[in-house]
């Protein structure tokens, strides 16, 4: 037990240091969510406002803080069939969005999610799974706004990984899915700043507007 309380807690720690944010003001004197309609000091807000390269480290730090502190934990013996590995999955995402660090909370836990189901890609495929509907959603579809993309792509993973458990036995894996799949909808509506029943409304308008 002991073991998935404190990678639970290491995982929430690791998740609330915002790289996309604190590594552009440190070194380029840049606020990434200064003159941005969501305010998120994420990766994509970290690359429009200091370039691909830094930027793109700032994303990869991000991955990486939730992909180790999983693998660890699995290394160290955490198994995905028990129930507590649910709070080792979410804790990383739990702690990129609260953003204890910041006065004004953290991101909307996507990159780091990415990090959290990579971690698992040796007895899942879920991070392949989301990384397919990203670009389906992207380069085929045109889902617009990003908000709409992000909700989509996570609710139809987490919907595959539902009906996949029932075959693989990854149940502790899919109810992980399902509950970060919640976190990340409900900051994407808080950081819109829209209210909820609109931007539901709003989120099966086909329109770009």
């Amino acid at each position: 037990m002991l073991i998935y309380l404190v990678f639970a807690a290491v995982g929430f720690l690791s998740g609330s240091v915002l790289y996309c944010y604190g590594l552009p003001l440190i070194f380029k004197n840049i606020d990434v969510r200064k003159d941005r309609y969501d305010h998120n000091p994420g990766a994509y807000n970290a690359i429009k406002a200091t370039g691909p390269l830094f930027g793109g480290m700032c994303l990869a730090l991000d991955v990486l803080k939730g992909f180790l502190p999983v693998f660890i934990a699995r290394k160290m013996g955490a198994e995905i069939d028990n129930v507590l590995f649910i709070l080792v999955l979410i804790a990383p995402v739990l702690g990129h969005i609260l953003g204890i660090f910041v006065k004004d909370g953290g991101g909307k836990g996507i990159a780091v999610s990415f990090g959290v189901m990579l971690a698992l890609i040796s007895v899942d495929f879920c991070v392949l799974v989301l990384a397919v509907f990203y670009f389906f959603c992207t380069y085929v579809v045109e889902v617009f706004p990003n908000s709409k993309r992000s909700i989509i792509c996570f609710g139809g993973t987490s919907l595959i990984s539902f009906i996949s458990s029932f075959y693989t036995g990854h149940f502790v894996i899919s109810v992980s899915l399902i509950i970060i799949t919640v976190m990340v909808t409900l900051k994407h509506f808080e950081s819109d700043d829209i209210h909820i029943s609109q931007r539901l409304e709003n989120l099966f308008k086909t329109n770009r507007n």
